[in-house]
């Protein structure tokens, strides 16, 4: 990506972000969950990620670099070993208990397991929702579903959960680099 206020000094911190290629493998991934009503999303407690259909999903994926898109899930992270979710100020953050791996992809899908702070189950966005139920009518708006169909196929895959509880799923590589210190 480039910013207009990007510049060749990289103790500008926009410079300097915009020279990764990928995402930290410690950093908090965080998701902003907006409701119509402007009603919080809360984190979910533990005991939400033993149900057979979780809120939140973090998976490892396997990638076809040649076709630049997962093909195959490597592993599902478990809460509370893998990884954590906090809130803080309206957002989620998705938290690593130990480093994601270096030059790798992961996945997270929510699910409407996830609630809202009056108890409602959160719902997918209109343009996650257009994009999934519909093909589209130009190339454009027929590779995002293809996308979206690719990405949550891989989830059911892996998990069993039908697509019919995803609300939002996206991927993404995380930076390369050496082992983290821990």
């Amino acid at each position: 990506l480039k910013f207009s206020t990007e510049t060749a000094d990289l103790s500008n911190p926009v410079s300097a972000m915009s020279t990764l290629d990928g995402w930290s493998t410690t950093q908090a991934i965080q998701i902003v969950p907006v409701t119509s009503s402007g009603i919080q999303v809360q984190a979910p407690a533990a005991a939400e990620f033993a149900a057979s259909v979780a809120p939140l999903y973090l998976l490892e994926l396997s990638f076809d670099s040649a076709a630049l898109r997962p093909n195959g899930v490597k592993k599902v992270l478990t809460y509370g070993v893998d990884f954590v979710v906090a809130a803080a100020a309206g957002k989620l953050n998705l938290v690593p208990l130990k480093p994601l791996n270096p030059s790798s992809y992961y996945m997270i899908v929510a699910t409407d397991s996830l609630k809202d702070s009056s108890g409602n189950a959160v719902k997918a966005g209109n343009d996650y929702g257009n994009y999934k139920n519909n093909v589209g009518s130009n190339a454009q708006e027929q590779t995002i579903n293809g996308l979206i169909a690719l990405q949550e196929g891989l989830f059911k895959a892996a998990t069993g959960v039908s697509t019919d509880h995803v609300i939002f799923s996206d991927w993404f590589g995380t930076q390369s680099g050496a082992d983290v210190l821990v």
